[in-house]
């Protein structure tokens, strides 16, 4: 063995493990980009994952704020629905009492009315039963009629006629 011939080993090995080198660069870069692919496909994955996550939590919390605000339109509903028949209510009783004041005046300017018919149906009966007759010399304003001598506290004169003959007398 001479050196010409281990130089040309050493030149074979040499060229051996270079390809030998190149090889598993080769494999090497293979594996990386198979492990890159891998990785990538498994974040790909994950993100998927998050998203449909994220959509899910989403879409429940839109739900729930849609069940809220329709909690909240029917809270507002029923609420104005309450004032309203209370605004009902209060408007009906007021007309009531509305109509009651008008009927307890309606009942007093009869009862009046009816007191006014009575003093004056009793006033015509008394006048007619016992006339009072005025002679031409006697009429004058500020006397007295006759039979009354100026008193106004008969039984037979009514209230309104005494107050008549009051005021007859003053002037």
């Amino acid at each position: 063995m001479n050196i010409e011939d281990l130089q040309a080993q050493l030149l074979r090995k040499m060229s051996d493990l270079e390809d030998e080198r190149k090889r598993n660069a080769a494999a090497f870069e293979k594996e990386r980009k198979e492990l890159f692919d891998l990785s990538a496909i498994e974040r790909t994955k994950q993100v998927e994952a998050y998203n449909k996550k994220l959509e899910e939590h989403k879409a429940r919390q839109a739900a729930k704020d849609a069940e809220e605000v329709e909690k909240a339109r029917k809270a507002l509903t029923d609420k104005n629905q309450l004032e309203q028949k209370q605004y009902e209510v209060e408007e009906t009783l007021r007309l009531q009492r509305e109509k009651l004041a008008w009927l307890e005046q309606q009942i007093a300017n009869a009862e009046f009315s009816e007191e006014q018919f009575k003093k004056t149906q009793e006033s015509q009966r008394l006048s007619i039963s016992n006339p009072v007759v005025i002679s031409s010399d006697e009429g004058l304003p500020g006397e007295s009629a006759t039979g009354t001598d100026g008193n106004t506290q008969t039984e037979q004169m009514s209230d309104h006629l005494k107050h008549i003959l009051r005021l007859a007398n003053r002037t």
